[in-house]
């Protein structure tokens, strides 16, 4: 009787080990908090280098992770202490930083703050690359700074057909476009003319607070016309 027992048990034990039993499989996933500090509760942006590491943009500022834990890259009290909203990665040494004071820029090969020549606008949101272009979106308005001249520009909303001089959003696409969201809608820069193409919002018909832009199908040449369709952008009906 006993080694019956012990036999059925034996069967039990092999039986649940395998991971058949219904339950044993772990069908969901699991996230790992990466502890920031306590004061470090909000996260506006992530950027990845061409070494691996991660660049966290916080409300306290600049953070590195390596997969196992964090590092902080600030000074409290100073004006590197500040929220970060956006961030690029250019040359493969920099990291240019958009917070409310302007633009940080970081070496991240010597691990120093480097002071800019150029007085960058304040109020920064949202920054894209393109090519030695660096476009740069604040509550303020659009401007461009060229990496290797370090000439800033700004541009006339009502000169170049801006909807508005409050930029939440900046995406660069494949096909080298770029697309501009604002405070009373979304656009597109046509380069040949230096101006900006209106674009309504495909819900309402008409212009909306665009806050971010996330993704399309492959756009046609002339994106205005009924044949373009965004496929998720966080837009609010004016």
């Amino acid at each position: 009787m006993r080694e019956r027992i012990t036999t059925i048990l034996f069967l039990i034990l092999a039986y649940c080990s395998s991971g058949n039993v219904y339950g044993q499989k772990v069908n969901y996933q699991q996230f790992d908090n990466i502890y920031l500090g306590a004061e470090a509760s909000v996260i506006s942006c992530f950027l990845q280098d061409s070494e691996g590491l991660i660049w966290v943009g916080s409300n306290k500022g600049l953070f590195s992770y390596d997969g196992y834990s964090t590092q902080q890259h600030f000074t409290y009290g100073e004006r590197t202490n500040t929220r970060i909203y956006c961030g690029i990665i250019a040359d493969n040494t920099y990291l240019y930083l958009g917070t409310d004071n302007g633009i940080l820029v970081y070496n991240y090969r010597t691990d120093k703050y480097e002071q800019p020549d150029t007085d960058f606008p304040t109020d920064v949101r949202t920054m894209v690359l393109q090519g030695d272009t660096l476009w740069i979106g604040s509550l303020n308005g659009l401007y461009t700074y060229q990496l290797k001249s370090r000439q800033l520009n700004h541009f006339d909303s009502k000169q170049t057909g801006l909807p508005h001089n409050t930029i939440y959003s900046i995406i660069h696409t494949k096909d080298n476009q770029i697309y501009i969201g604002t405070y009373n809608g979304l656009c597109r820069y046509v380069q040949a003319s230096g101006k900006f193409e209106n674009i309504l919002c495909p819900l309402t018909g008409e212009a909306a607070i665009c806050l971010s832009i996330l993704c399309w199908k492959t756009p046609p040449d002339n994106v205005s016309g009924s044949g373009w369709k965004v496929i998720s952008s966080n837009t609010i009906p004016l």
